[in-house]
C-alpha cells in the first residue's frame, strides 16, 4: 500500500499507467497545481475492463480531502471534471478500488486552460485561448466525426469518446500498395483496433497491436483497382481516448 511518502510525481498533461493488484491497495500521486487554474483529473481503462475506481484529491498535508469522484467515468472509472486550487502548492491524488475490483488503469491530470501553444501537451495540439482570454488546448489536426474522408499521408485526429464506439473513415484509393496505422496522440496511452474493408464492404484486414505500443497497424495492403475503401477504428474492449490515423502509399513492388 502506498503512503504520502511513496507518492508518485505526476506532470500536468501527462499520464501514468499503473495497476491495482489488490482490492485494498491505494495509489498516491503528487502534482503541483497553480492557484485559480481549473484542472481535470481521473482514471480510465487500460487494456482490460473490470476495475472500478474512486479518485480523490487532497491538500499538501495529504489528509485534507478537497474533492472526490467515483463511477462517473468510462467503464466504472472516475473523473473530477473541474478542480480549481485556492493556492499554488503540491497536491495529492488518491486512486483506490471500488467493489473489490482490481486491474490496470491510466491516471491523467490536465489543465483546462492555456494562453499559448507551448502549454499544450504536444505539437499535435494548439491553444484556443490568448493571454487576455485563456482557453483550452484542442487538436491541431483534422478531427473525426461519424464518417470522415481520409486523404493520403494526412495525419487525422480521432477520438473514441465512449466504450465500444467506432470511428469510420473512407479513402479514395488508386490501384497500388498502401499502409494504414494508428499512432498515439500526444503520447497518450491508447489501445486501438483497426479494420479495413474493400469497396464491396468485405473485411480484408484486421489488427490490434502491430503498431507502436498497443496501437493497431496494417503494414501493407493491395488495392487492385481504383475505388473507395473504408477504415474502422475502435478501442480495444472499453478503451477510450485519442489517436491519430494515417494512410500512406507504398512504393510499387519490383517485378521479378
Amino acid at each position: 500500500m502506498k503512503t504520502k511518502k511513496a507518492a508518485t510525481p505526476t506532470e500536468i498533461g501527462g499520464e501514468v499507467h499503473a495497476t491495482l493488484e489488490d482490492p485494498a491497495e491505494v495509489d498516491w500521486y503528487e502534482v503541483r497545481l497553480e492557484a485559480g487554474i481549473p484542472y481535470k483529473l481521473g482514471t480510465r481503462p487500460f487494456c482490460a475492463e473490470g476495475l472500478e475506481t474512486q479518485v480523490s484529491i487532497y491538500a499538501s498535508d495529504a489528509v485534507t480531502e478537497l474533492g472526490y469522484a467515483f463511477g462517473n467515468g468510462p467503464a466504472g472509472h472516475s473523473k473530477i471534471e473541474s478542480f480549481i486550487p485556492d493556492v499554488t502548492d503540491l497536491y495529492y491524488v488518491r486512486v483506490e478500488s471500488l467493489s473489490a475490483t482490481i486491474g490496470p488503469y491510466v491516471l491523467y491530470v490536465s489543465s483546462l486552460l492555456c494562453t499559448n501553444d507551448s502549454q499544450c501537451a504536444c505539437s499535435d495540439q494548439v491553444c484556443l485561448g490568448t493571454p487576455g482570454n485563456p482557453g483550452e488546448c484542442g487538436p491541431a489536426l483534422p478531427s473525426s466525426g461519424s464518417v470522415n474522408q481520409l486523404p493520403l499521408s494526412v495525419r487525422q485526429h480521432g477520438d473514441i469518446g465512449a466504450p465500444f464506439e467506432v470511428d469510420h473513415f473512407v479513402m479514395a484509393l488508386s490501384a497500388g500498395r498502401y499502409s494504414l496505422e494508428t499512432i498515439s496522440f500526444c503520447g497518450a496511452s491508447m489501445d486501438t483496433e483497426l479494420e479495413l474493408r474493400d469497396p464491396s464492404g468485405a473485411v480484408v484486414a484486421f489488427d490490434e497491436d502491430s503498431g507502436e505500443g498497443f496501437m493497431a497497424a496494417i503494414s501493407e495492403f493491395e488495392v487492385p483497382a481504383a475505388g473507395t475503401w473504408e477504415a474502422r477504428v475502435s478501442g480495444r474492449g472499453p478503451m477510450v481516448g485519442d489517436y491519430i490515423l494515417i494512410v500512406r502509399p507504398l512504393p510499387a513492388s519490383n517485378p521479378e
